[in-house]
């Protein structure tokens, strides 16, 4: 697999492993370990008699759904087919915004620098390394503002938190510090493994210009990676 190429493809490395997919144990992509719940199957169960309907185009129903877990209007919300489609649209909106440059904190998901390189954005890679037992909170962020001293205001700063693959994490207070002390930049947090650090939401709204959440890596909204349709990935941003 290319380094900057998604995972998930079953049926092509089965076949360069000469097995079959189900027998492989894929490391390329990370989801819910406990597959999906079991409200999520009874929920799909109900819904089979509107199957034959497609679902709205512009996802009122989700937006509306999503503003009611988060406490956020419903206009808040941009739903796309999977996280990678916002992704790419977020790099290509910043390049036509005139965005200096985007900032992203490796080890990082690939798709973030990709994106960018393609909308045609200078792509910084400042490294924050592994956290390393007994880093405090403040260890981090300090580390993190060095990092960053150099880049540009209204760059893009591309933070996974909790991070993956490191697991570095930052928790509610510290994060907002960290992006507090850079108000002159725009955030991107993603947040996609947020419910395994216990949270529903890290970062506070007002702080971060735009956050991520994925529907494949928990049950908080549901949890169904191979479903297109629920599939979708609700882009917060602030008012």
């Amino acid at each position: 697999m290319k380094p900057e190429a998604h995972g998930g493809d079953r049926l092509r490395m089965a076949a360069l492993a000469g097995r079959a997919p189900d027998s492989l144990l894929d490391f390329s992509v990370n989801v819910r370990p406990e597959g999906a719940p079991e409200f999520l199957r009874l929920a799909l169960c109900r819904a089979l008699d509107h199957i034959s309907a497609y679902p709205s185009p512009h996802a009122e129903e989700a937006m509306e759904a999503a503003a009611r877990v988060y406490g956020l209007p419903a206009d808040c919300f941009v739903f796309g087919n999977g996280t990678n489609e916002l992704i790419h649209l977020l790099a290509r909106v910043l390049k036509e915004d005139g965005t200096p440059c985007a900032a992203v904190i490796e080890p990082a998901f690939s798709e973030y620098a990709l994106a960018c390189g393609l909308a045609g954005l200078e792509v910084r890679h400042p490294d924050c390394g592994v956290r390393r037992d007994g880093d405090s909170d403040e260890d981090m962020l300090r580390q993190l503002l060095s990092l960053l001293a150099d880049v540009p205001a209204r760059a893009a700063v591309w933070l996974a938190n909790p991070g993956n693959p490191s697991g570095s994490f930052l928790p509610p207070a510290s994060c907002r510090r960290l992006l507090e002390a850079r108000p002159d930049l725009l955030w991107i947090i993603d947040e996609a493994f947020a419910a395994y650090a216990g949270l529903l939401w890290i970062t506070h709204v007002e702080a971060c210009k735009l956050g991520l959440r994925g529907l494949s890596k928990s049950e908080l909204p549901f949890y169904c990676p191979s479903s297109r349709s629920c599939r979708t990935m609700p882009c917060c941003c602030a008012p």
